[in-house]
Order: C-alpha cells, then sequence, then structure tokens
C-alpha cells in the first residue's frame, strides 16, 4: 500500500478507527483471493493430472471443457473437442441408449446415472468407458452436466477372456464328460457344474446340493468306499483318486472316476475338497469288450489248427505260438519262444525269407507265399506263409500264418501227372468260355498247338449245328444231370464227330476222338473206342466209371456261350 493509496484514512480518533477497519477488510479480501486462486490451481491440477476424464456439457449436449485425460483415452484434444457434440465418438451400438441417458438425467435437477458405453479412438480401435453423468445445470455456480469417465477396456477385454475361458471349460467338460465339484464338511454342502449335473441325470434345481443327496446316486455297494474316502481327506488332508458306480434316474448303471484335493486354513485344517468326477462308463466298457475280445482271440490264437507264431519285428525273435507252430516246427515252446528261426534252423531257403521281410517292412502284409520248412528231426516240410504287421503296446510285430501244405502238393502232383498222361482229352475252363488248362490229348486230336487253343473260346470248337444243344446240354449238366451228348468239334483237317461227357458245375471230360463214320481218327490209339455210337451200355458204363474220378478236376461253372 503505497501514500497515495492512504488517501482515505481520516484524522481523528474516530478516523483512525474506520482506517483500521478498512485495512483489515483489504487484507481479508487479498487473502480470500489468494486462497480462491490456489484452491482453482489446486483443483485445475487435480483434474489435468486426474486418471479420469472430466466432461462439462451443455444442455444442448455440446462440450464445453474437457480435460487433459480425455487425450490420452481417444486421442483427441481438448481444442479437437470442446464445443463438438458429446456423442459424437460413441459406438453406433451405443449411442441411441447413451443419448436417451442424458436425455432423462437432463430433465431431472440433481440426477445422476453410472453406465458404460464404446467410443471410436481416433485410431480407429474401439474402447470401452465407464462413466458417472451429474446434472448440475440448476447450480448457479456451475450450470452444466458433469461426465466423469475412465478407461475399461482392459477390463471389459478380461472379462471377456474369462467369459471365453469358461465357455470352454463347459465345452471341454461336456466333450470329456468331466463335471468339477467342491465339497464343504462343516455344512455337508456340495456344488457342481453343470456338466456333472448331467452326468448323474439330476436336475439342479432338485438336488438341493447335499452331500446326502449326492450318496442316493452312489451305487449301495460302493457308498462305504466313498464315505470312507471323503472322511480321510476330511481327516489329513491327503489328495485322493477313486472309481465308483452311480445309478442314474434312468436307470442305468454308471462308472465314474474321482480325483479329489483339500483346501485348508491358515492353521491346516482342511476346510473344503474340490476336484473333478468323470464319466468312465464308455472306457469301462470298452476295456470288458477288450477283454473278451483278448480272450476269444486268445482261444482262437492256440485252438487254431493252422500254426501262429508272433515275433518282434527289431530282432525277429520269437515272443508267442501256437501248438499248431510248435507241432509243425517240432520244437517246444521253451525251445522256441525267444528265439529266431534261424536259431531255430528252420528255414531252408534263407534268401527267400530276406525279400519277405523287405517285403514286410514295405508294404506290411505278406500274402500266401510258398516256402519250405525244415523241422527240428530234419525233415523238409512244404508251407504255405502269410504274415501281417501288427502292434503290440506300441512295439512292431509280425503275426506269422503258417501252413502245412506238403500233403496237398503232393495230391496236386499227382493230379497233374494223372491229368498229363490220361488217354482222354481233359481240360479246366474258366468263366470267360476260354480253356486255361489243357493235356496234351487235345493236341494230339484236334491237331492245334496248346497256345492256339488258349487262344480260342471253347464255342469256336463246337460245330454250329451243335452249340444250341451243346449249351442246352451244359445248362442241365450244371444242375447236376450227368449225360452223354455227341458233338462235332473242330479238327485242323476239319470236324470230328465225339462225345461230350461228364458236365457238372466242376468240370467237363470229353471222350476220345472218332470220326463221322465211327472210323478211328488216328491208328496209334487203336485200343481206344471208335464207335461211340455202335458201343455197348456196358462200354459206356465202364468208360463213366473210369473217367468219374476226374470229375472235381475243375471247380468254376464256365460260360461256353460265344459272346
Amino acid at each position: 500500500m503505497t501514500l497515495r493509496n492512504m488517501s482515505y484514512l481520516v484524522k481523528g480518533a474516530d478516523g483512525f478507527r474506520i482506517a483500521a477497519r478498512a485495512i483489515r477488510y483489504a487484507i481479508e479480501r487479498h487473502k480470500m483471493q489468494a486462497a480462491l486462486h490456489a484452491s482453482e490451481h489446486r483443483f485445475r491440477a487435480i483434474i489435468e493430472h486426474n486418471a479420469d476424464a472430466v466432461v462439462l456439457i451443455s444442455a444442448e449436449g455440446k462440450i464445453l471443457y474437457i480435460s487433459p485425460a480425455n487425450e490420452r483415452m481417444i486421442g483427441y484434444s481438448a481444442d479437437e473437442r470442446i464445443g463438438q457434440d458429446v456423442f459424437g465418438l460413441l459406438h453406433s451400438d451405443d449411442r441411441m441408449r447413451i443419448e436417451q441417458l442424458f436425455k432423462q438425467v437432463a430433465q431431472q435437477p440433481g440426477a445422476t446415472a453410472t453406465t458404460e458405453f464404446r467410443r471410436i479412438h481416433k485410431n480407429g480401435s474401439v474402447r470401452w468407458n465407464e462413466g458417472t453423468v451429474t446434472n448440475l445445470l440448476h447450480e448457479p455456480n456451475v450450470q452444466t452436466i458433469i461426465v466423469n469417465y475412465h478407461d475399461i477396456t482392459d477390463r471389459k477385454q478380461a472379462e471377456e477372456a474369462l467369459r471365453a475361458s469358461e465357455a470352454d471349460l463347459v465345452e471341454a467338460q461336456q466333450v470329456a464328460h468331466i463335471g468339477s465339484w467342491r465339497f464343504t464338511p462343516d455344512t455337508m454342502q456340495v456344488r457342481w457344474s453343470d456338466e456333472l449335473y448331467r452326468i448323474f441325470e439330476v436336475e439342479k434345481d432338485a438336488f438341493g446340493n447335499s452331500y446326502d443327496a449326492f450318496l442316493k446316486n452312489v451305487h449301495p455297494e460302493d457308498r462305504p468306499l466313498v464315505v470312507a474316502t471323503n472322511q480321510k481327506a476330511a481327516a489329513q488332508g491327503d489328495s485322493f483318486e477313486i472309481e465308483y458306480r452311480i445309478v442314474s434316474k434312468s436307470g442305468r448303471l454308471k462308472h465314474i472316476r474321482e480325483i479329489g484335493y483339500t483346501r485348508k486354513d491358515a492353521a491346516g485344517k482342511v476346510v473344503g475338497l474340490f476336484g473333478t468326477a468323470q464319466d468312465i462308463t464308455d472306457r469301462k466298457q470298452a476295456e470288458a469288450q477288450l477283454r473278451e475280445s483278448e480272450e476269444r482271440l486268445s482261444k482262437i490264437f492256440h485252438a487254431s489248427p493252422i500254426g501262429i507264431n508272433i515275433f518282434r519285428m527289431a530282432d525277429q525273435r520269437i515272443i508267442e505260438a501256437n501248438d499248431a507252430y510248435l507241432a509243425l516246427t517240432g520244437y517246444g515252446r521253451e525251445e522256441s519262444l525267444g528265439c529266431t528261426v534261424q536259431e531255430l534252423n528252420l528255414v531252408v531257403h534263407p534268401e527267400a525269407r530276406q525279400h519277405w521281410f523287405n517285403t514286410l517292412r514295405e508294404h506290411k502284409h505278406i500274402h500266401n507265399q510258398e516256402a519250405e520248412l525244415r523241422r527240428k528231426n530234419g525233415e523238409i516240410r512244404q508251407i504255405l506263409v502269410s504274415i501281417e504287421f501288427c502292434e503290440i503296446n506300441g512295439e512292431p510285430m509280425g503275426l506269422a500264418v503258417v501252413a502245412d501244405i506238403t500233403d496237398r502238393k503232393r495230391v496236386e502232383q499227382e493230379l497233374e501227372r494223372f491229368f498229363q498222361f490220361m488217354p482222354d482229352m481233359a481240360c479246366i475252363a474258366s468263366t470267360d468260355g476260354y480253356f486255361k488248362k489243357i493235356n496234351p490229348e487235345w493236341e494230339a486230336v484236334l491237331g492245334y498247338t496248346e497256345a492256339e487253343l488258349l487262344a480260342i473260346p471253347f464255342a469256336e470248337l463246337i460245330h454250329p449245328d451243335d452249340r444250341a444243344a451243346t449249351f442246352e446240354e451244359v445248362e442241365h449238366q450244371t444242375q447236376g444231370d450227368a449225360t452223354i451228348h455227341f458233338i462235332k468239334m473242330a479238327h485242323t483237317a476239319g470236324w470230328i464227330g465225339m462225345p461230350l461227357l461228364q458236365w457238372t458245375e466242376q468240370c467237363c471230360l470229353p471222350s476220345r476222338e472218332t470220326s463221322p463214320s465211327g472210323k478211328p481218327l488216328k491208328t496209334r490209339c487203336g485200343e481206344r473206342m471208335t464207335n461211340w455210337r455202335g458201343a455197348s451200355g456196358s462200354a459206356r458204363r465202364n468208360w463213366k466209371k473210369r473217367n468219374s474220378p476226374l470229375t472235381p478236376l475243375i471247380a468254376p461253372k464256365a460260360n461256353f456261350s460265344p459272346t
């Protein structure tokens, strides 16, 4: 205060008192202004450095003031937003709802409301906000609507992740048939996940969440085990794993695998149990079926009349063999198991065996390979071998099926000799009407080479006049009728007459040839019957009797009709 400003002072006692009051008033006013300025400075500092944003809005929804926190949240500066519509950056899905809320608050002095909404960041991303709007339009010193809000994007993302995780958990429980549970021993109350209600086939609202309600669903024979296990866990604090059966509402018996853990307080007392329960009914049924299947396969394996052995692919050592295989090789079980076929000296041709194993590794199987096997006593047997690749407990194995075909091969050789040296024309034909095999008599009688006969349909060898009747006879004879039918067949020199005998579904046997006049075509076969038509019934019966053993030589029914 300068001397020029003291002109108002009045001399005298009263004047000095008046002056003193004026001075005190001036000083107090100065202090109040300083305090107000400091308060405004503190308020502005709090507003501008607060993590929450503050927006002052007019009754028309225009932004009058916006704190710096807004720029950190949505990227726009205060200069860019002041004077703008407060609803301009709202997400389209939220705008109508927020506008309606703003109108409701603006119509009620002192009204307030809190809500969540989304706004579009300057970079185009969507940000979640939570804000409180307050109507202070009626306050003379304020006359605005105030909005305080903060960013909750991270929280919303965490909530969404939690919901997704819970949904995944529910889905995983449904897929795996696993439910979760909690049990409080003090209250004897249980809490189940939705999947556990589905497993037990009980209604959630009707269940009651009591331990006794749970026990009622447990199979009576398994209840003591369940009760004892839970009591032990509650008393000792140990985790546990048990399996028990339940009887569902539909009466179905289910198998449950339960894993439980304990929860303790600071003093170490068990205050709760929690864990999972899984429906393993399908697994139990599969295990039972597997056991039954293994038992059946074991019986088949050991009772099979065909030799079977199982060997490791890694070292080719035999790990199992049935009685038929042991009988075939002549070795006992203790002698065979753990050995290779080389060590047992079973292999006659090692090079063939090595080829088999190379094929097995590449194609995983070998089918119907003929070989020779040397028995323990040195005898050589003819065998038919098939090997399949398999896995047992994850280890590559070979399953070998070995059939002794020595006797069959001997019979085949005898039949082949009989087929080749018999004095009559014998053939094997397939369903396509072509010969598959003929004996030398066909060449001798008809004059064609073997190659020519195998390339000609059988029907072309029959005289056209005889084909229809022949095919009709074939049809009768394939039904089991044994008849004699005289036909003409093509010779390189012309047509010759001959009887066609013994047509069956299994074979056909043509007789010795004659000329149409009944004279022998070849004098070297003078011992043959040369006049079939004039032969006596006794002679025909003898011929049929002599040839009947050949009937089973040929299997398929042939189609001899020309195409």
